[in-house]
């Protein structure tokens, strides 16, 4: 377990002398064979040292172990320095070659146990609880200038924008913490126009592709453009194959439903009656007032029917079944395949 050097012979010659004699005052109980080590509780394991001779068992057996045995000698060592209500430890200054040897060897095992570590669920609540409340110490204006200078330009690497995506990935937003981020929301000042300019500068420098003036070069090219039936038919398939890959249903891979047809079913005279009865004052007034509405958000968007769509409109076609005449919309669906007279000349 120990080494066999100076540093061991050094340490027993302390433990025996102390073992052959009687201390009147301050005292401490050490542990021969350290309980980090094994040792255990037992009287032939304690012995009684002054404040200054513990503090020097403890720094001899830093040199007189190795490996894991070391760190746990240096986490003791530091151990030493604490005091409280309860012990009055080695109060005595640490020299500057012993402080500069401790520093360095407790940063360096402090490292090797920390790296890697991963927290429990239950020790990261116990942080949590623990720096509730706290508030840091307040960064100056001045700091804060500094850290924006520091950051301006940077971007990011692909692979910090990966660790960041997938720390955040599976996190629930807790109610408190939507409504903090709420609050922070409504007291936040308004952006600067200046800012707004500056941001999307900032956006499509990298992005030149996908700039406004380089969109609006693509939209001044396609005007007058006409795109081929074989153009609009390569560019189906490939948003067909597109929604596949991605799991969604494509009109062309569902089974096909037969055509709805109107099988005579007859309506109730109560039906007949609310059909027959005329709408209220209130209702039509308003139809009215939507109907208004719709034709202004259509001005106000810019929308508008051209003189062929709307003669596409009005254009009429006529059932060849029972010779009634409407638009396309209304003669597929009650007329044509689905008309009634077919339906009965087909079953008689």
């Amino acid at each position: 377990m120990f080494l066999d050097n100076k540093y061991t012979r050094i340490y027993y010659q302390i433990v025996n002398r102390a073992q052959s004699r009687t201390l009147d005052g301050y005292t401490e109980k050490h542990h021969i064979i350290p309980k980090s080590l094994g040792g255990s509780n037992k009287k032939e394991n304690l012995v009684e040292l002054t404040a200054r001779e513990h503090f020097i068992c403890h720094w001899l057996l830093v040199k007189m172990c190795t490996d894991a045995h070391r760190v746990k000698m240096v986490y003791a060592l530091r151990c030493m320095k604490r005091s409280g209500e309860t012990h009055d430890r080695y109060n005595n200054q640490f020299t500057a070659r012993v402080y500069e040897w401790y520093r360095i060897e407790h940063a360096k095992n402090h490292s090797i146990a920390m790296s890697g570590r991963e927290l429990s669920t239950e020790q990261k609540l116990k942080i949590s609880k623990a720096h509730t409340g706290k508030k840091g110490h307040p960064i100056s204006a001045e700091t804060k200038e500094k850290l924006r200078l520091a950051n301006t330009g940077r971007v990011p690497t692909l692979e910090t924008r990966q660790k960041l995506s997938d720390s955040q990935k599976g996190k629930k937003i807790t109610g408190t913490h939507l409504d903090n981020l709420r609050a922070a929301a409504k007291n936040k000042p308004p952006v600067k126009d200046e800012t707004r300019v500056k941001l999307r500068e900032a956006f499509y420098k990298n992005d030149a592709i996908n700039s406004p003036e380089s969109i609006e070069k693509r939209r001044a090219k396609r005007i007058g453009h006409e795109v081929t039936d074989e153009t609009r038919n390569k560019i189906r398939a490939t948003l067909k194959d597109t929604y596949r890959k991605k799991g969604f249903k494509v009109k062309d891979d569902l089974p096909k439903k037969e055509p709805y047809v109107r099988k005579g079913k007859k309506k109730s005279e109560e039906t007949k009656a609310k059909m027959r009865k005329p709408r209220s004052l209130e209702a039509r007034e308003n139809m009215r007032i939507a109907s208004i509405k719709r034709e202004a958000l259509k001005k106000q968007n810019g929308y508008t029917v051209s003189e062929d769509t709307r003669n596409k409109l009005k254009e009429r076609f006529t059932c060849p079944h029972c010779g009634k005449s409407s638009n396309k919309a209304m003669l597929s669906r009650f007329h044509n395949d689905n008309c009634k007279l077919k339906v009965l000349q087909n079953n008689s």
